[in-house]
């Protein structure tokens, strides 16, 4: 115990804009008799102890309870997701049973909800479009996809995501070679989206441009010695993927 404390102590300015942050909602609120004590003399328990009780909703809490039950036991936790919709058509019931739906793989029960969802002052919303995208490329609707894909063009969040590529492919089973080609070019960035680069890769395999393939494969293992240890971390499977592309050609040599 002795030692986990030193450790937790070594960051001490952590704590200290804890205790702060904790000390001046604590007096906004007027419950500072109750936890000036507790924050003052140990601070980084205190702390965490007051924004778990104090700061953070109940209702937070209920969804952080959610997600166990969800991983646990998924039938029930639908179960009762469908009991709230019947209950109460809102926006949030709605979505809140599709991405239900959507993790175990009830992509056909999931769109008509994301797609009722999707109206109103919400008609707009970014993740639930993704969300329907998705569940449509589950299920291979690719002209869906693609319908959506086009909407989504113009959103940044959507530009990162893994959602494009699957607009990519879908793309390019529809056979817009063209259209495809340019989303896996704006995908093509130094020293990110590894991912998208291998698929792209793969893509101008599948279209016989073997030599800028190779060429794009060494370029993602070449920038991976440039890359920082958590995000070489991250991209690793995507590297050794493309190492595996420039072995197997050379084996074909």
């Amino acid at each position: 115990m002795a030692g986990i404390m030193e450790y937790l102590y070594q960051y001490y300015y952590v704590v200290l804009i804890l205790q702060g942050i904790c000390l001046y909602h604590s007096f906004k609120r007027g419950t500072h008799q109750k936890w000036i004590w507790l924050i003052v003399f140990l601070p980084f328990i205190g702390s965490i102890i007051y924004i778990f009780t104090e700061i953070i909703k109940k209702n937070q809490i209920r969804d952080f309870k959610g997600f166990f039950i969800n991983l646990i036991n998924p039938t029930g936790r639908i179960n009762e997701l469908e009991k709230k919709l019947r209950f109460s058509e809102t926006f949030q019931s709605k979505v809140s049973l599709a991405y239900a739906y959507q993790a175990a793989n009830r992509n056909i029960e999931a769109i008509p909800l994301f797609e009722s969802a999707l109206s109103g002052i919400h008609s707009d919303d970014v993740d639930v479009t993704i969300s329907l995208l998705e569940a449509y490329y589950a299920i291979e609707n690719y002209k869906k996809v693609v319908e959506l894909g086009n909407k989504l063009q113009n959103d940044g969040f959507f530009q990162k995501s893994e959602a494009n590529i699957y607009y990519a492919f879908s793309l390019e089973k529809i056979e817009k070679f063209q259209e495809a080609e340019q989303v896996y070019q704006k995908l093509n960035r130094k020293l990110c989206n590894f991912q998208a680069r291998y698929y792209y890769g793969k893509y101008l395999q599948r279209i016989s441009q073997e030599e800028k393939a190779r060429m794009l494969f060494e370029k993602m293992v070449e920038e991976s010695h440039f890359l920082v240890k958590g995000e070489l971390r991250k991209e690793k499977f995507w590297i050794s993927k493309a190492s595996e592309e420039l072995k197997k050609k050379k084996s074909e040599l």
